[in-house]
């Protein structure tokens, strides 16, 4: 990433110094679209070296609920801003602790909730829901958003597919890799009434 970081600091000097030169609207333009891009080339790059990178995960004693609490914490403000209703549905007896990498799965349940925010740009409800099935604890995130399309549903958990322009591609091919990891499996359910 060093050609990139040489890069980005050039069209922030470029921009200091002509945007104080010239005021030209074109040129100015120009210069804040270099450097999305070059903003966007980093992400994909680091998204490539994160799912690259994960080889092997820590393990350590994690409560779940505990983990979707503090997450709801930390999403609850910017979702309520962009009006989506946060609600947590957790089992009336304790789930047991599980062993697995807390960050990364935190990170994978943050990914989810995320697109599901994403999912509902005029509002909505985001559900995540805890419970035991058999040995194993089942996490779901689900949205009211409009759902996921019959023509992409195969590729959503492939590196690099993204329906957004602002997106790297490789959140869900992440989420996807880390649950693996853990000897889980995660899949997605939509329904025709948009909710996925």
């Amino acid at each position: 990433k060093n050609p990139l970081s040489a890069l980005s600091l050039h069209i922030q000097l470029l921009c200091e110094r002509l945007g104080k030169e010239t005021g030209d609207a074109e040129t100015t333009e120009s210069l804040d679209i270099l450097n999305t891009e070059v903003k966007r080339i980093g992400g994909v790059l680091d998204g490539f070296r994160n799912y690259a990178s994960i080889h092997d995960i820590g393990r350590s004693p994690v409560d779940v609920a505990l983990l979707i609490e503090k997450l709801v914490r930390l999403i609850r403000l910017d979702a309520e801003a962009k009006g989506v209703k946060v609600k947590v549905e957790l089992p009336a007896e304790m789930v047991g602790l599980i062993q697995a990498d807390e960050v990364r799965l935190q990170q994978v349940i943050l990914n989810l909730a995320i697109n599901g925010i994403a999912a509902m740009p005029g509002g909505g409800v985001l559900v995540f829901k805890l419970s035991e099935q058999d040995d194993a604890v089942c996490i779901e995130v689900s949205d009211t958003g409009g759902g996921i399309p019959d023509d992409i549903q195969g590729k959503i958990f492939d590196p690099y597919f993204t329906t957004r322009s602002e997106g790297t591609g490789m959140g869900l091919a992440l989420c996807d890799k880390i649950i693996r990891q853990h000897e889980g499996s995660i899949d997605f359910e939509t329904e025709k009434t948009g909710t996925t």
